[in-house]
């Protein structure tokens, strides 16, 4: 009977061991959810990033704008492997994704739709600053299960910054596109100016933060520097106003593709900014 007894204590003994192990392996390593691996981007912004921190074969489409030469925000041949949508919600159903990327700007019709049918989407704020940038970075990152790269990611846009900083006093500069579209102050483009040693003189016209600056008013108080989307050759062809403005101002070309989205877009946005300022007279 004692023997028994013994053979059952020890048993006992065994178990709880087991137990213990098994809790204690679980803390020291716990269950991890599994990366989603059909995503859907709705967005050009969130395409950019997450073409630089999610697998290839993680990405089931991104937004048709990152077909669309006028409206992407990355190289052509980066988005050119990548199906795209064109933001219905049957559409993205039918890709039967598990995550679905989008901006706060879709339309709540849509979002409601996917939620309705069971799918997870995860929405994020439009940026407007390079805090904001670094945040919808990580968030993308996290949602594909890569936090590494988002932070590699981000390390790049800090280092890019820390480049374009410059000693000298800012250069008044005024960004106008071709149809008349300035950022004004409190925008992202603001803040890059900044950080390239620009001082964004679009509060001097009175204008808001997205603001639209006709040709009669921009003729009347040329800027220093006005940076554009076409060569001040190409500008003062276009109309006489446009001409007396290029003997007045320094124009410098900025892609307006620097000006859609942040993210990867930052690193060369920046790079080009700080050169436009070294080169100036």
């Amino acid at each position: 009977m004692t023997a028994l007894r013994s053979l059952f204590e020890r048993r006992l003994l065994v178990h709880a061991v087991v137990a213990v192990g098994l809790a204690l392996l679980c803390q020291v390593a716990p269950a991890q959810s599994p990366k989603p691996q059909r995503i859907v981007s709705l967005n050009p912004c969130i395409d950019a990033v997450l073409v630089e921190v999610a697998d290839a074969s993680q990405i089931l489409a991104l937004s048709h704008y990152s077909h669309d030469p006028a409206a992407t925000a990355m190289a052509m041949e980066r988005a050119a492997p990548f199906a795209v949508t064109y933001g219905s919600a049957e559409e993205v159903i039918m890709l039967q994704p598990d995550l679905v990327l989008t901006s706060t700007m879709t339309s709540s019709a849509t979002l409601r739709a996917l939620r309705d049918y069971g799918v997870a989407v995860q929405t994020l704020p439009v940026p407007q600053s390079l805090v904001a940038e670094r945040e919808q970075i990580r968030a993308v990152a996290e949602a594909a299960g890569h936090e590494d790269r988002g932070v590699a990611l981000i390390a790049q846009i800090d280092h890019a910054v820390a480049l374009a900083h410059t000693k000298q006093p800012p250069v008044p500069a005024l960004v106008r596109q071709l149809d008349g579209l300035v950022p004004g102050d409190g925008t992202l483009v603001d803040e890059l100016l900044q950080a390239a040693g620009f001082a964004n003189t679009s509060a001097d016209y009175g204008l808001a933060q997205w603001d639209m600056l006709p040709l009669e008013l921009l003729a009347a108080n040329p800027p220093q520097v006005m940076l554009t989307d076409v060569p001040a050759g190409q500008l003062a062809r276009l109309h006489p106003a446009y001409a007396r403005i290029t003997r007045q101002t320094a124009v410098r070309v900025l892609p307006s593709r620097y000006l859609r989205c942040g993210g990867p877009t930052l690193v060369p946005a920046l790079e080009h900014l700080a050169d436009i300022r070294r080169h100036l007279p």
